[in-house]
């Protein structure tokens, strides 16, 4: 159904608007076979192209989400830095949570633990809050010496592991 609404649109000349990048991005999560044949190259080229035409720190956000899956994390981190989000989302945990979990992913758990415990002090719900404390909780294992889980590196290793899924109610902040 979402390729012949293209196809129309296309044909009409229609420029792509937010609502068609957004369900775009939606069908490539949705029709992928698994979480690690995700195509995150097309998710950031179309987060890319929504922050064109409907500007937001969390489009930015999840951009920088969507390329740390397909480049890896210290690329996702770049990006991060690059489009200076602390400035507009500095409250906002989940921020805290994917800078952590991407230093935590790039081999920086001491790094990484800071910016967990930031998210788990803003996070604003119990279920959040317990997935953030073992965050805390494996990252002071790892960092000091201890073992944890593997983590991936980039989206042909990611299976279930990243920070948790923006809400719809985020996507106005």
């Amino acid at each position: 159904m979402l390729a012949a609404a293209e196809q129309t649109l296309k044909h009409l000349g229609a420029p792509s608007g937010p609502y068609l990048l957004q369900a775009q991005i939606a069908a490539e999560h949705a029709t992928a076979p698994t979480a690690a044949r995700t195509n995150f190259a097309r998710i950031a080229n179309l987060y890319a192209h929504l922050s064109e035409v409907a500007p937001s720190p969390i489009v930015d956000l999840n951009r920088a989400i969507a390329v740390a899956f397909f480049e890896g994390p210290d690329a996702g981190l770049t990006l991060l830095d690059t489009l200076n989000l602390d400035a507009q989302l500095g409250e906002y945990h989940l921020l805290h949570a994917t800078r952590a979990d991407l230093l935590h992913r790039a081999g920086h758990p001491t790094d990484a633990l800071s910016h967990y415990r930031r998210a788990l002090e803003l996070a604003p719900s119990d279920p959040e809050r317990r997935f953030l404390q073992s965050r805390v909780d494996g990252s002071k294992a790892r960092s000091s010496g201890g073992q944890c889980a593997a983590r991936p590196r980039s989206g042909a290793e990611v299976a279930s592991w990243g920070p948790p899924p923006l809400r719809a109610s985020d996507q106005s902040r």
